[in-house]
């Protein structure tokens, strides 16, 4: 707290606006707290700071300190973590939906299932028709509150399957009108629940690390921007996968997400294969980590997935 008055003081004597959770080595929650909390002892002294914390994620010095998450990484999160099934469903549909964990938690928990069976044309799960996917998800994203259409494909719908046949054995089958994933006490998982589990799951995988005092290299927010990655390379044009991920167009002129929705289903339809990482393993995930850290992709994935890969 005092290393962060000092910063703060140096501030308000004019020089430089300076990142306080970069410059006392905290959290950026941390730091949050302790930003407004020195704002509030300077102002009892009639001194009004500008200052703001930097939310930068990446730590400076290289890729090497960086957040970053690959699909090998979601790939061992999603088969050596251990992860109970209503775990598995969260993750993999964070993944292929792009959610961050609010919109997941307070939009998608309550919005998402009815959806899902409208597209389908059923709500007996073991009739699914996983070739009607990519599924369709029309949401609100908290954090903008833009709406945008998101989609999960067949391994999301597959592990939400599995989750709904796990919750009929625990306590009876699911009811369209309650929230999709709820905790022990019965209550809907929140922002939080969504993240911690994520970033657990990656500790238990052994693909987590600690690249600066409070982040890891593997967060729930990095499936974001590994699907957003992930969609490029495939070849989805770039104001698909804005839309997608919940972005509002560069260009206001720019209104084709809207205007024709069956046309960004074909452009996250291109990443299909390399999203569905859990189907066809042996073709579509033939990488095993290399010394430094990177993939060898075997024969046997065609070119465009090993492209994607590597």
């Amino acid at each position: 707290m005092l290393s962060c008055i000092l910063l703060m003081y140096r501030s308000a004597s004019g020089t430089m606006p300076i990142s306080i959770s970069a410059a006392a080595g905290l959290s950026v929650s941390t730091a949050l707290v302790h930003c407004a909390a020195a704002k509030s002892y300077f102002a009892a002294h009639d001194i009004r700071l500008d200052a703001k914390v930097e939310k930068n994620r990446h730590r400076p010095g290289g890729a090497a300190g960086e957040a970053r998450m690959s699909l090998v990484d979601i790939y061992r999160i999603m088969t050596t973590s251990g992860m109970d099934a209503m775990t598995r469903a969260v993750v993999m549909i964070k993944f292929q939906a792009g959610l961050d964990s609010s919109t997941l938690a307070d939009r998608f928990n309550f919005e998402g299932y009815g959806q899902i069976v409208l597209h389908i044309g059923t709500e007996d799960y073991e009739a699914w028709d996983l070739g009607k996917c990519p599924v369709p998800i029309k949401l609100v994203r908290v954090k903008t509150n833009m709406r945008h259409t998101t989609f999960i494909d067949r391994n999301a719908v597959a592990c939400l399957r599995d989750y709904l046949r796990w919750k009929k054995f625990r306590g009876g089958p699911h009811g369209r009108d309650e929230p999709l994933f709820v905790t022990k006490m019965g209550t809907p998982v929140t922002p939080i629940w969504v993240s911690r589990r994520f970033s657990g799951a990656a500790a238990r995988a052994g693909i987590q690390e600690r690249i600066s005092r409070g982040a890891l290299r593997v967060s729930s927010h990095e499936a974001r921007d590994l699907l957003k990655s992930t969609l490029m390379v495939a070849g989805c044009a770039p104001y698909a996968a804005d839309h997608i991920l919940g972005h509002y167009p560069r260009d206001s002129y720019e209104k084709q997400a809207i205007l024709y929705p069956e046309a960004v289903r074909r452009e996250y339809a291109k990443a299909s294969g390399a999203l569905n990482l859990l189907t066809g393993v042996e073709r579509y995930l033939g990488a095993a980590a290399g010394p430094d850290g990177g993939t060898e992709t075997p024969a046997g994935p065609d070119p465009h997935q090993r492209e994607i890969l590597d």
